[in-house]
């Protein structure tokens, strides 16, 4: 039986050609070509629900994600001492590597996968089109629709000057933001939907004195990703502690505004916001990766060894890789779910995984056009369409990350390493990958669609 890295190489070299193809007929592409190329399929087409809800999986796309299934089924052969104690393995090959050979998964687990992943589409879709709307707003194409999706001004400035209240703006800070609002006033709040208020106001609290400084709509951006994203940690934790509290400071003091926005107005999403929160940030996998740490090691004991810096430090130089995954619901799933960083470290699945999403999204959207669920009057009439149907999805739970904030109160040395040991590997990957992203568009070696 071929192990998992053999598995794995025969599916990229099936999916590339296949993203290639895609790439190549951009302009004509069907769901047949799609589904053709991929085995991405559905049994219902009458709305983007029905789409979504009864999307299927055949050929290459299966096989995939039965490999991906497969990495939560790897049982032990036999048990080979480590550091930290007895580690099953399936076996070893005769370099002394290990060898991991998949396990097909169960029918409950393909079943969970799915759900995951459906859930993950629709927050992708919406996002895209709530993205759309915000980039392509005109009066002349948005008419009655534009009460729907946002604030009017003064509203809009009223719940901005609430959030820099709640962050402790000093009587500069104050005036600065104020000016920065009034300079922008005749479409500033057209950057900022409803559904998203809140990501979008705590973006410009952070970045109002470093907005664009011509007046062009079309150029102009609330979120600033360098006034948001990850800093340089420096090389130790006694460097990279003024970054840190910085990190879970920002990280807690979204949370609960989040929360508490959401239970005033209407509408808003909870699950977009933080979805577009963690895409500039990082900050939730950071989260997620800690919290997960923390509950594996109840009950172990690390000391200030250099040994056991190492560990931490291989941990999450592992962990870290997950990531770069898209898609929130599965990726918290598998964080929660995976064991052997052999495993998850590797980025070319994860890499794959995200293409498959975002050529998921585009075969819904032409299953819709196909099927003439949406009237094409303009543009961005297709994602009027999305956003009226998904807007009120919300997929992801932010009472659990209200209820595992307390994690940061805890005073123990070992979590501050952990933390430390963390955000330095979750920075490197980001940022490493992000290099990577750069010169693949300039060899233009791989797909369109790889994000």
């Amino acid at each position: 039986m071929k192990n998992f890295n053999d598995q794995l190489q025969e599916i990229i070299d099936r999916l590339n050609p296949a993203f290639q193809h895609l790439q190549e007929n951009e302009k004509t592409c069907t769901s047949d070509l799609i589904s053709n190329l991929l085995g991405i399929n559905c049994k219902r087409t009458n709305s983007v629900q029905d789409i979504i809800n009864s999307i299927y999986f055949e050929g290459v796309t299966f096989d995939f994600f039965n490999l991906i299934l497969s990495k939560l089924s790897i049982s032990p052969i036999l048990e080979k001492e480590t550091s930290i104690g007895y580690t099953p393995y399936r076996f070893f090959n005769n370099k002394s590597e290990i060898n991991y050979v998949p396990i097909n998964p169960s029918k409950r687990k393909m079943a969970k996968f799915r759900k995951y992943l459906i859930e993950d589409l629709r927050m992708l879709l919406l996002k895209d089109a709530v993205l759309n709307l915000v980039a392509n707003y005109s009066k002349k194409i948005y008419g009655d629709h534009e009460e729907r999706l946002f604030l009017d001004y003064a509203n809009f400035q009223e719940r901005v000057l609430k959030l820099a209240y709640r962050l402790d703006f000093d009587e500069n800070k104050l005036r600065g933001i104020k000016t920065t609002i009034k300079q922008y006033s005749e479409f500033i709040h057209f950057k900022a939907p409803k559904v998203s208020f809140p990501l979008m106001a705590y973006a410009l609290c952070k970045s109002y004195d470093d907005l664009p400084i011509h007046n062009k709509r079309s150029k102009f951006y609330l979120v600033r990703g360098k006034n948001m994203a990850l800093k340089t940690p420096g090389r130790n934790i006694y460097e990279a502690e003024t970054v840190l509290d910085g990190a879970q400071k920002t990280f807690k003091g979204f949370s609960k505004y989040l929360n508490d926005y959401c239970s005033s107005y209407y509408p808003t999403n909870e699950s977009l916001s933080i979805f577009l929160f963690n895409e500039v940030t990082k900050l939730l996998d950071l989260h997620m990766l800690f919290v997960d740490f923390h509950t594996r090691a109840i009950g172990q004991k690390y000391d200030d060894s250099k040994e056991a810096k190492l560990q931490l430090d291989g941990h999450f130089e592992s962990f870290s890789k997950l990531s770069l995954i898209k898609p929130l619901g599965l990726k918290c799933y598998l964080i929660n779910t995976l064991i052997e960083k052999n495993i998850y470290s590797d980025t070319t699945l994860w890499l794959a995984l995200n293409n498959l999403c975002t050529i998921m999204t585009i075969y819904i959207c032409c299953v819709i056009e196909e099927n003439k669920l949406v009237e094409e009057h303009d543009a961005i009439s297709m994602d009027h369409y999305l956003y009226k149907h998904l807007h009120e999805e919300e997929p992801y739970d932010i009472d659990w990350i209200i209820n595992t904030l307390s994690i940061y109160d805890i005073d123990s040395p070992e979590l501050k390493a952990a933390y430390f040991y963390a955000y330095k590997n979750l920075y490197k990957t980001t940022f490493q990958n992000k290099k990577i992203n750069i010169l693949m568009k300039i060899i233009k070696s791989f797909s369109v669609f790889l994000i």
